[in-house]
């Protein structure tokens, strides 16, 4: 529940106008409903709010065109073939501003628009997948690179597989939270396990990855228990 929780949380901060936004996530195929089920119910809790108002999870796209934009990648969702799970409408239209609801695909495919291409949107996309190496392979397999994250219960599968990752920056068991040193916006990460205990440092630098970065697909893995 924690990382599906998290992972909501950071799609749907700022409408998903984020360029660190987890909008493509990998889901261990034997997890994943469940994953799917918490996401969807989690979804209406950031329904879209007047932005004065206070107490609004999320507020109105940028404009008109940004607004025009995610809803052409949500109707490419369906004609592509994924399944909508939640959100999916413009609400609010009365009021003259540019409001998405929440968004979640599920049955999502890397070859698919919405898993390829930059939505910066509150648009989530779910891939699932069957062992470490296809995770690996699909992530890997964009031209995006800014961020990823890592979940998994055993510290070590995590550290491989975040080594395995061509992004700049990766996240174990947690999205966006940094503490930074240095020069040149590299960041360095102090991952906490389940357990509490501190987890080896994890550096990684922007420059380290020969690829365009100015993007939003992020592709956080999630690993069941069970499975390792």
């Amino acid at each position: 529940p924690r990382a599906a929780c998290t992972v909501a949380a950071s799609m749907f901060f700022n409408q998903g106008e984020s360029c660190n936004a987890p909008s493509r996530v990998l889901v261990h195929e034997s997890v994943a409903d469940e994953f799917i089920a918490i996401v969807a119910a989690e979804a209406p809790k950031y329904q879209p709010g007047d932005p004065l108002g206070g107490s609004a999870p999320m507020g109105a796209l940028v404009d008109d065109g940004q607004l025009r934009t995610v809803l052409g990648y949500i109707d490419a969702g369906h004609g592509d073939g994924a399944r909508l799970v939640a959100g999916g409408r413009q609400v609010r239209a009365e009021t003259g501003g540019y409001f998405v609801e929440a968004t979640v695909f599920d049955g999502v495919t890397n070859q698919m628009r919405i898993a390829r291409e930059e939505i910066f949107g509150p648009v989530l996309s779910v891939i699932r997948f069957k062992t470490e190496a296809e995770a690996i392979a699909i992530a890997n397999d964009s031209p995006y690179g800014l961020q990823a994250s890592v979940w998994s219960h055993q510290i070590d599968r995590a550290h491989r597989v975040a080594r395995a990752l061509r992004a700049g920056t990766v996240h174990v068991n947690q999205n966006g939270r940094l503490t930074r040193h240095g020069s040149r916006g590299a960041p360095l990460l102090i991952a906490p396990t389940y357990e509490g205990r501190l987890a080896s440092p994890v550096a990684a630098s922007r420059e380290l990855v020969p690829r365009h970065h100015a993007g939003t697909d992020q592709h956080p893995q999630l690993f069941p228990e069970r499975r390792l």
